[in-house]
C-alpha cells in the first residue's frame, strides 16, 4: 500500500458537513464512494479539518492509503472524472505512510465572507451572509486585534462550562467592493468558534456592539454574552499549515496534547 496526500475544494451546500455520517450526503462519503469504484480496498479517508453543514473550503487536505501501482496523478484523474461537480481535487501527492492530515496540522485558516449591500444575492446565494446596512470595517477590524493570542474562547464556542483555550495568530477583516471579509488563523479551533467570532464581529460592525463590549466576551465577564452564531454559508476553510508543533504556554518546544484535538465548524 502507498499513501496519497490531496489538496480540495468544496461547495459545501449540498453537504451534511465534510465528516462521513451514516445515512447522509457528505464530501468524505462522496470521496470514499468514487474510491471504491477506481481503487477498491483504500478504505476510509482522513481529513485535515471537519467542516459543519453548508461551509466550504479552498484547501481542505486529505490523506488515504491506497494499493499499490496507482499513481497520486492516477488516483487525482479518476477522482476529478467522477466526482460530483462541486468537489475538485486541486493536487495529489505522495506521502509519508504516517502522515495524518488532522493531526500534524500545525495552523488552519478559515475566512468569513458578507456580502454588504442593500441587494439581495443572487451570484453569492448560498456562498456569503448578506448584510443590507453598511459595516464599520474599522471598528470591526479593531475588535478582531483584541482576540489575536491566547484566550479562552469558550464564549465563542458552543455551549461550555470548560476553559477553551486557543492561540489565534490572525484575525483581521477588511472589505472589497461588496465582499467583507473576516480571516481567522489559529493553532486549533473548536465547535462554531469561527462562525461565532464572524457573528460577534458584525454585531460590532452594525453598531450594535462596541470594540469594549466585543471585549467584555473576549474577557468572559459575568455579564458577557455568549457570542452569535454567523450562518455557515459565508465560511471557507482556506489554508492548513504544516510544521513543527510547539506548546505557547512553555518554552521546551514540545508539543502540547491539548492542541492536537482538533474539531473546527
Amino acid at each position: 500500500m502507498g499513501r496519497v496526500r490531496l489538496t480540495i475544494e468544496y461547495d459545501g451546500s449540498g453537504y451534511a458537513g465534510s465528516q462521513f455520517q451514516p445515512g447522509e450526503v457528505t464530501v468524505q462519503g462522496a470521496i470514499e464512494a468514487v474510491l471504491d469504484r477506481i481503487a477498491p480496498g483504500c478504505g476510509r479517508v482522513e481529513m485535515a479539518g471537519r467542516t459543519d453543514a453548508g461551509v466550504h473550503a479552498s484547501a481542505q487536505v486529505v490523506a488515504f492509503d491506497h494499493p499499490e501501482g496507482l499513481s497520486p496523478d492516477r488516483l487525482a484523474g479518476g477522482l476529478n472524472a467522477l466526482l460530483p461537480a462541486d468537489i475538485a481535487v486541486l493536487s495529489a501527492r505522495a506521502c509519508d505512510s504516517d502522515f495524518d492530515p488532522r493531526r500534524k496540522a500545525s495552523a488552519r485558516t478559515y475566512e468569513y465572507r458578507v456580502l454588504n449591500r442593500t441587494a439581495r444575492p443572487g451570484l453569492a446565494r448560498g456562498r456569503a451572509l448578506h448584510v443590507a446596512r453598511n459595516l464599520d470595517i474599522a471598528a470591526m477590524n479593531a475588535a478582531a486585534q483584541r482576540l489575536v493570542g491566547i484566550h479562552d474562547f469558550a464564549n465563542f464556542v458552543v455551549e461550555t462550562d470548560e476553559p477553551v483555550t486557543r492561540r489565534l495568530t490572525d484575525c483581521a477583516c477588511w472589505r472589497h467592493g461588496e465582499l467583507v471579509h473576516i480571516r481567522v488563523s489559529a493553532n486549533a479551533f473548536a465547535k462554531r468558534m469561527v462562525r461565532r467570532i464572524a457573528g460577534a464581529l458584525v454585531q460590532v460592525g452594525l453598531g450594535r456592539w462596541s470594540v469594549n463590549d466585543f471585549q467584555v466576551v473576549v474577557d468572559r465577564a459575568p455579564e458577557a454574552p455568549v457570542a452569535p452564531s454567523a450562518p455557515a454559508v459565508g465560511l471557507y476553510l482556506t489554508e492548513i499549515e504544516y510544521s513543527d508543533r510547539y506548546d505557547p504556554f512553555q518554552s521546551t518546544g514540545q508539543p502540547d496534547r491539548a492542541f492536537e484535538e482538533i474539531d473546527v465548524n
